[in-house]
């Protein structure tokens, strides 16, 4: 690894007559074929993964797929995204609503410098009297040039 990479990676460029090819958009001969023998669509800002959890999350926690079980006495709620490939200027949106279609939160958070991994997470501590029994939904909203680009929904039904 050099420079400030998140982790280790490898660049591979294509080149004719010393030239850039773009592997998704590019040809590579002069009857404009495809470079691709199966044609492949470019995967760019996606959603990885995503969950609910009553303590704040690690990018350690998620990635060994620990679960949680919410309860009326859960510390907090919480619900958790890490996307792939967020550019600078996106913006990530995170609404969660209670039961009762109250909006429990909601934020919006413009992202300041390009991520290969994205991982954040928004959310309540449990009021005194504790979570409403029920289903909590949430949907995170990524938007580019304010067109969403990544949408999801989920929810957790707390007994």
């Amino acid at each position: 690894m050099s420079g400030k990479s998140q982790f280790p990676h490898l660049h591979i460029s294509i080149r004719k007559d010393n030239k850039v090819i773009g592997p998704f958009s590019g040809k590579c001969s002069d009857a404009q074929d495809y470079l691709w023998k199966d044609r492949i669509e470019y995967t760019g800002t996606h959603l990885l993964k995503y969950g609910f959890t009553k303590t704040p999350p690690t990018i350690n926690s998620i990635e060994k797929g620990e679960s949680t079980t919410l309860t009326t006495d859960s510390p907090a709620l919480l619900f958790w995204v890490n996307v792939v490939g967020i550019k600078e200027g996106d913006q990530q949106e995170i609404t969660i609503t209670k039961p009762n279609g109250d909006q429990l939160i909601q934020t919006t958070q413009k992202i300041e410098k390009s991520k290969v991994n994205w991982f954040s997470f928004v959310g309540k501590k449990r009021s005194p009297g504790g979570w409403q029994k029920g289903t909590y939904k949430a949907i995170c909203i990524v938007k580019h040039n304010s067109e969403p680009i990544v949408q999801q929904q989920a929810s957790v039904t707390i007994n």
